[in-house]
């Protein structure tokens, strides 16, 4: 958050901020979970903290004190709605990119104030190569990385699960690790919830639990050669 702490979401609709040695410094409860828990978030060069409140079909956005101060989205389809916002990621230039899966199954780009992003068409920006993604991340050069968990023969035919990479201002892929092998997923493997990457490049999946049992842990590290 630029101050050395750290935000947590979790499955209890808490916000928690920790600080560097991972105690809790404050926390507050999302506005509303009845639907369910939010999955993922993100602190904007405003120093706000951007919530994918996956279950509300919206993204709430809080102040650095915990106050909410607004929320965009709604229940569709359409550009500017969710079905399932899964995480948030923020550009260089400020732009947000929010992912979703459950229908939608992409990425839409918007400003700081939730304004979608238009092309020079004056068409929203809307990136559909990225697959079913539970968790995105992007690097200091703009660089997606959206993780799949999701995909299965039922609800998304066709797609393997694993880490899309491809450059942020593009619907283009330019690199895909690929899933573990799973005996009964046969063509879709198994795969982890959230990613991240260091400084060197190296890639870190966040295994859930239907990939952690194949995974052996609870992280695995893809090593860039």
């Amino acid at each position: 958050d630029g101050r050395g702490g750290v935000y947590v979401v979790d499955k209890s609709a808490r916000v928690q901020r920790l600080d560097g040695s991972g105690d809790v410094i404050d926390w507050g409860t999302m506005p509303a979970f009845e639907n369910g828990k939010p999955t993922g978030l993100s602190v904007t060069p405003r120093g706000e903290v951007a919530v994918a409140d996956t279950h509300e079909y919206r993204v709430s956005v809080f102040g650095s004190d915990g106050a909410l101060l607004r929320t965009f989205g709604a229940y569709g389809t359409d550009p500017g709605q969710f079905i399932y916002p899964t995480d948030i990621v923020v550009g260089s230039d400020g732009q947000w990119y929010v992912s979703e899966y459950g229908g939608n199954d992409r990425i839409q780009v918007f400003d700081q104030d939730g304004n979608p992003i238009l092309d020079e068409n004056d068409n929203p920006v809307i990136y559909m190569n990225y697959s079913r993604i539970s968790g995105l991340f992007i690097t200091d050069d703009d660089t997606l990385y959206a993780i799949d968990s999701e995909s299965g023969v039922n609800n998304h035919p066709g797609w393997k699960t694993g880490v899309r990479i491809g450059p942020a201002r593009e619907d283009r892929l330019t690199a895909f690790i690929p899933p573990h092998a799973h005996e009964v997923r046969v063509l879709q493997g198994v795969a982890g919830e959230g990613v991240a990457v260091d400084a060197d490049g190296n890639v870190y999946a966040a295994e859930g639990p239907g990939s952690r049992p194949t995974a052996g842990s609870g992280i695995t590290k893809y090593v860039r050669e």
